[in-house]
This record gives structure tokens, sequence and C-alpha cells, in this order.
């Protein structure tokens, strides 16, 4: 009796639950729309080449999206695939769409519910992988990280190119990772928008700045097909005194817009007749001047609610002055880097402030997984443009994993400590000496992944990459006076004295906040299980860090000044 009613009231709770949210709708042919009925498996031969268009589904149960197992609101409730044995940790998903001859399509987008983890093909290639391990995985691989509500409800979005497609019949399959051996909780839907270029055209992605200058900037946006893309520039809303045209079509467009008079600049951005953003004083170049303010981040990738929370205290210290520029410190999109997850993590996240605060990221671990060292190739290379010819200031590095930059009094070199130091004779430590060697800032700063000197989350003593750091990037630093070495990896914020030179700070608490014994003697101040990141402000005379936690509360301080007489 009593497993009777306890059933029932399982019924009763399904029957009653409120269905999961669609999709926004918007421009665009759907191909596949939500909802639509999916074959699904847990269970098939290993050697099966099930993401093939030809694959025979014919067995496999059917039924319509959003489906799953373990949460309620579902329309279709699949096997638990971690309840086989040996156990399974994916679900598997297909369902296929036609298109006619001369179909015209240029562009896709996919809109997608997913808990935990997915992965998703279009006639055998993989277009999109999300909270999934870089490389080959397995159908016993686990998502990295459990997903929960209300992420789990969230409809995330990432545009695709459309040149896999064909006439006729086209295969979508997916499958989509369980985060736990236990099971749990297990959620998929998809919408699938087709673009053709004489559609309306659709923003994806942007705007958002980088490689600014005192006189000039680069202009990033994404369309969801092919278009040539222009950028107004003016002084006042409404207002346009030069237009800089794009000479190709294209779906991530670069405009470098140069000769920025003195004074404010707005900016807006289109193709064709097609106003897509800006115009206003959201979308404005913030340019560096005598004083300066940067927003720092170390490991902020999470793109979930705390990476929210971090922002939202930033806006709450920094008040009506936005920072000028965004330096992050290395693992910019967990787990993998790809660019669904920079998608998230990057873009949707922090899209507001993009607008008018140049971004400057340094790579972390979880950003270069699956690129080489010696070739700047993946998502994290096609998303951001960064200077390589000293287009910002410093020497040309000729590479964009590390490069430098000046902004008004200070002079930054972002690092790549994942594999730029590992030859001693190597190109970036080469560069960094004839870099500092040059560098006439009143401040100079170095913004890398890994610590010299860290007891947090992980152990600087105890890794390759921050042994390393030590032994080979920190002795440039202290010869040419760095003032102020900033780095992530730990989830921690440490801090040595401010009396030193240089002041060493672990600030990688940005969405994950971490612990350790937290006892490195180096480390003045140190503070785990905090979230937090830091507002910098300079002036030729003084360099005033404050970390900030969530609610926009100062939890560190410390002051640099220049010895008198000094002008600001």
């Amino acid at each position: 009796m009593k497993v009777f009613a306890r059933f029932a009231l399982l019924v009763v709770f399904a029957a009653c639950s409120p269905p999961l949210p669609l999709p926004e709708s918007g421009p665009g042919e759907v191909l596949i729309p939500a909802g639509s009925v999916w074959r699904h498996a847990v269970d098939i031969p290993p050697e099966d080449d099930w993401v093939a268009p030809g694959y025979d589904d014919r067995n496999w149960a059917e039924g319509p999206g959003p489906l799953g197992t373990g949460v309620s609101g579902l329309s279709t409730h699949t096997a638990d695939p971690t309840a086989l044995e040996p156990p399974q940790m994916a679900v598997l998903f297909r369902r296929s769409f036609e298109l006619p001859e001369g179909h015209g399509i240029e562009g896709l987008t996919a809109h997608y519910l997913r808990d935990d983890g997915l992965r998703l093909w279009l006639n055998g290639t993989e277009m999109l992988r999300h909270n999934l391990r870089a490389g080959e995985i397995e159908r016993t691989s686990l998502a990295p990280r459990a997903v929960h509500r209300p992420e789990e409800e969230n409809w995330e979005r990432l545009a695709l190119p459309a040149d896999g497609l064909r006439p006729g019949a086209n295969q979508i399959a997916v499958a989509v990772h369980q985060a736990s051996v236990s099971g749990g909780d297990l959620v998929f839907d998809l919408e699938l928008r087709g673009f053709r270029r004489s559609d309306t055209p659709v923003l994806t992605r942007g705007p958002y700045l980088q490689q600014t200058s005192r006189t000039r900037s680069v202009i990033r946006w994404q369309t969801a097909s092919p278009a040539r893309g222009w950028v107004d520039l003016g002084e006042v809303p409404g207002e346009v005194i030069r237009r800089v045209d794009e000479k190709t079509a294209r779906r991530n467009h670069e405009v470098e817009v140069t000769g920025l008079p003195e004074g404010p600049v707005l900016y807006s951005v289109g193709v064709g007749e097609t106003l897509l953003a800006g115009g206003d004083a959201a979308h404005r170049i913030l340019r560096p001047g005598r004083k300066v303010r940067f927003w720092i981040t170390g490991d902020q990738g999470s793109g979930d609610e705390r990476a929210r929370q971090v922002r939202d205290g930033m806006l709450v210290a920094a008040g009506p002055r936005l920072p000028d520029a965004w330096i992050t410190l290395g693992d910019n999109a967990y787990p993998s880097g790809t660019e669904a997850e920079l998608q998230v993590s990057v873009f949707d996240t922090f899209d507001r402030l993009l607008r008018t605060t140049t971004f400057w990221p340094a790579p972390g671990n979880h950003d270069l997984i699956g690129s080489t060292p010696d070739r700047d190739e993946g998502p994290y290379f096609d998303v951001f443009s960064l200077p390589t010819q000293g287009e910002a200031g410093g020497v040309p590095s000729r590479r964009e994993r590390w490069y430098a930059f000046d902004w008004g009094p200070v002079h930054v070199v972002s690092l790549d400590s994942v594999s730029g130091h590992r030859s001693r004779n190597g190109p970036m430590l080469r560069w960094l000496e004839a870099d500092l060697s040059r560098a006439r800032s009143p401040w100079t700063i170095a913004a890398l992944h890994h610590p010299p000197y860290s007891r947090g989350s992980h152990d600087a003593e105890k890794e390759v990459a921050t042994s390393l750091v030590r032994e080979r990037i920190l002795p440039i630093l202290e010869r040419h006076g760095v003032a102020v070495i900033f780095a992530g990896h730990s989830h921690t914020y440490e801090r040595s004295a401010e009396n030193e030179t240089p002041v060493f700070v672990v600030s990688g608490n940005a969405s994950i906040p971490g612990g350790g014994p937290l006892d490195h003697p180096r480390m003045k101040v140190s503070h785990g299980g905090q979230l937090g990141s830091l507002l910098v402000d300079a002036d030729a005379c003084r360099l005033e860090v404050r970390a900030i936690d969530e609610a926009g509360d100062v939890y560190d301080r410390f002051r640099l000044e220049k010895a008198a007489p000094c002008t600001p």
C-alpha cells in the first residue's frame, strides 16, 4: 500500500508538472521544430557508426521533445543509461529533415536544451560540443560538470555554418552525456533554423571590441548567414560621421576602425540596409586616457549563475564608471574552450559589457585543449582578434597566444603560461625580454594563467606549469621591474605584501570558489571559498587594486605609489 501511494504521488506530480519552456520565436526557416519526434537509444553495439546518415535506426524508440529522464516537464522519458550493465553515460538521438534542390541556406542556428553534456553531428560531421572533454570520447564518458535548474531549462544558441547541408535527407545525431555514474537527470531538445542570404540579417554574437588604442579599434560581430558588414562611427546618438565597409561577405565580421578622434566615439554595426546594433550610448568605444580602469577576472568560464554574480558585483562596485578594459587570466570557457562554451561563458554572459569595454584575454589550460603550441588555431583564436604586430603598443609578438598593449599609463603583457614558456629560449620568452626592455610606461603589469606562488586549489610548488612560470618567466618579469603579476588557475584569492616588487596576486575565483591550505609564505592575504574579481584604477602616480566580491563589497585592497614629485 505504501509503495502504491508513493507511485501515485509520483504520477500526480509528473502529470501536474509544467512543461519545459520553448525557445524564443525568431527569424529563419525552422528545419527542426522544438518538440519534434526523435528516435532514441541507450544500448547499441559499440562498433555501430550510429552518427552516419545511412544508419538504420528503425528499431530505436521514439518520442517528442523535450526528452530525457529524471526531470519533470518532459514529453518523452528515455531509459536511464546508467542503469545498464555495464553502465553507459549517454542517450543517443537521431532525426532527419529534408531540403529541396537549390535550398539556398547558408547559415544555421542550433537552439538546444542540454543536461548535462551534448555533442551534435550534421550528416556525420561534428558541429557542436558543449560540456564534454576535447578529443575522442566514448558513450561511457562522463560530462565534466553537472547542470542544475534553472540552467537545464535555458535554451542555448550557437550559429553554425551550413556547408554540410545537402539536397534531400539531412541527418542530425546527438549524444547527451550524464555527469554522474549514479545517473540523475538528463534533458534534450533541439530547434534548428536555416538562414538564406536574402533573409533579414540576424545578429548571433556581439558586437564586441578588440585591440583598442587611443586611435583605433577592431569591432567584431557574427550574423547567421554571410553578408557584407559595415561600421558607422559618430560622436552623438544618431549621428554618422564615417562608415567603414567590409570587402567580402562573411558570417564572422571583423572591421578595423582607425583615426578615431578625441572625445566620445559611438558606433553601430549592420549589413546591407539593416542596422543590427548600436548608434546609442550603450555602444561606445571606451579608450585609454590619463586615468584608466581595468576589470581583471580569473577562471570566470563557468557561464553560470556564479559568473553572473561576479559580473554584477563588479558593476555595483564600479558605479557609473565602467572599466575601460577587461583583462582575463585564463580559463575563459569550461571545460574545453569549445565555441559553444565560449558563446555561453563569454558572449552571452557578458554581452552588455563587451559592447563598450575592450576584451584582452589570456589563455588558460581549459582554453587551449586540442590546440598545438606551434599554431594559433582553434575556437579561442577564431572568436578573438588579438594583436600580433604591436597594433595597441609594445613589441610585435607575431602570435596571439602572447602579446602586449599600452593602456594609458599602464603597459600590459599577456602571456601563455600553458605552452609559451616550455622552451628556455623559445619565441615567447625572447619576445617578452625584448618587449619589457622597450617598455616606458609608468606601470607594467603581467597577466597569465598559472601563478608562480599559490597554496590554494592548486599547489604551485607541485605542478609543472607553475614551476616553469617560477623558473623561466618570473626572473624576466622581476628583472624589468614589473609592478604586479596577476594570475588565476587556483580558485582562490592570494596576495603578497604591497611593499614588495612585484606584488603577486592570484585571483582565480571569478566563477568557481575553491579552497586549499592557503599558507604560502609569500602570500600576506588569502581567501578561500570566495567568489570575486579585481578592479584596478591607475594614473601615472598610483595604481590601486580592489578585490570585489559578488555583492560588490571590497574584501582586499592595496595601493602602489610613485615617489614624489609625480604628476598624474
